[in-house]
This record gives C-alpha cells, structure tokens and sequence, in this order.
C-alpha cells in the first residue's frame, strides 16, 4: 500500500514537471519577448556624461542565437551590464539600450558597440542588435520590419542627443567589415541578422548621417516619456548610496 502510495507520488510530481516543461515550451517566444522589452536598466547621469571608462568586452564567440535560457540570465545578470545610452524612434516603436561591447548577455538586452572606444556623434558609430522576428518592439525588430531610407533614428546618453537620417539600407556578408571602417564625417551603422534568423549568415546593415546634436534636457516631454518606459535615469550612484546610508541610519535609531 505505501508503495503504491509512492509510486502514485512519483508519478503525480513527473506529470507536474511534464506539465510545466510543456507551457514553458508553449510560451517560450512570447516569455523571452517579455523578458527582453520590460528590461530597465538605471543610467547614472554623473557616470555617463563624464564617460566613465570601463573596459568592454569584445567576445564574439560567446554571441549565440537568443533563447530563453540566454536571456533569463541575462536579466539576472543585468547590474553588470553597463549602458553607456540608447537609441530611439518613437514612430518606429524602437526604444533600446546601448552598451560598449559584444557579449551574449549585452546581446540578449541590448544593442552594443561593434568597435572599441566608439564616440557618439563621432566617425562611424556602430552598433548592432539582435532581429527578434517574433516581436513587434524588441531590440532591433522595429528597425528591420519598420525603418526606411529617410526616417530619423536618435541616439543619447541622456545628455546629448545625435539624430542620424538613414540614407541606405542593404542585406551584406556577416563577413563584411568595411561597414566598419572610420568616416571623417559623423555617421550611424547599425546592424541586425537578415529575415530574423539569427543563424544567417547575412546581416542587414542601416547607414545613417548626422544631422542634428542637442541637448536632452531640450527634448519634447512627450519624447521623455516615452524613454522613461525604458530607463530609470537617476543623477548620481553615490548620492543613492549616501541617501541609503542615511535611511539606514534613521532606520536604525
């Protein structure tokens, strides 16, 4: 009788894991697309208008198709990731964190830098991120199913904005690297994986000139708001860290 009962146990826990197994399955897509569109990363004002210097990482072996599993860990991970700014279109529906680097956990949150020591405003800025085709809003499906030659992308380290104009738009090698090469006039490379398969070997690659450079406390409200949905922009991490101390202090008399 109790080994029947075990055995009953056994069974009913195997049907739970099963169970959950499948619905993770089930909604695989669309948990990963929540994961990646409700990341919201705090921006330090004092760390990045004095372009606080960390050294990036560039390892592109690690950079593999997004699952899951990449992006959960990414998400728990996500302190460590130090966004240096974002790109924007409200339009577009884009709204998405940059990062200096390429690694697989910047690449399952965010756009990142494709060369070290990048500038905004500056040369030939280049960044990519990946095509998530089963999305309308993450990281750089907007651009891929909605962007145009003509339409304006902005980029800001929420101190100065860049607006860039796209000017051509093309599917190229992965192997291609003079999209990479330096400009003597500011310019905008932004790349994705072609048809959203990121096993391709093609990459869709979007040039852009820069047209205009304000400040950001000049940008329109509505505009804030809408990247307000994404960041939470505070002016100094020690002053959180000195305000935390204080209410601890209190808290503890």
């Amino acid at each position: 009788m109790k080994k029947n009962k075990l055995l009953y146990g056994i069974r009913q826990i195997f049907l739970v894991i099963a169970f959950i197994i499948g619905l993770v399955l089930l909604f695989n897509k669309p948990i990963t697309n929540y994961l990646i569109e409700n990341y919201h990363p705090v921006i330090f004002g004092d760390e990045v208008r004095t372009e606080k210097k960390t050294k990036a990482p560039y390892d592109w072996a690690s950079v593999k198709p997004l699952n899951l599993f990449a992006v959960a860990n990414a998400r728990a991970y996500h302190p460590q990731i130090k966004v240096v700014g974002g790109i924007y279109n409200q339009k577009l529906g884009l709204n998405v964190p940059i990062v200096n680097g390429v690694d697989q956990t910047i690449y399952s949150l965010c756009a990142g830098t494709l060369e070290p020591n990048e500038k905004m405003g500056q040369s030939n800025y280049s960044i990519a991120a990946h095509n998530v085709g089963s999305s309308k809003d993450a990281l750089f499906a907007p651009i891929y199913q909605k962007a145009k030659v003509g339409d304006t992308l902005d980029i800001t380290n929420f101190h100065k904005v860049y607006t860039y104009k796209i000017y051509a738009k093309a599917p190229v090698s992965q192997h291609n690297n003079t999209i990479l090469e330096d400009s003597s006039q500011p310019n905008l490379t932004l790349v994705t994986c072609g048809n959203a398969n990121q096993n391709s070997k093609q990459r869709f690659v979007y040039q852009a000139k820069l047209t205009k450079t304000s400040n950001y406390n000049d940008v329109p409200a509505s505009t804030k708001a809408f990247l307000n949905e994404k960041y939470t922009l505070k002016s100094s991490r020690w002053n959180m860290v000195y305000l935390h101390m204080l209410g601890t202090g209190k808290h503890q008399k």
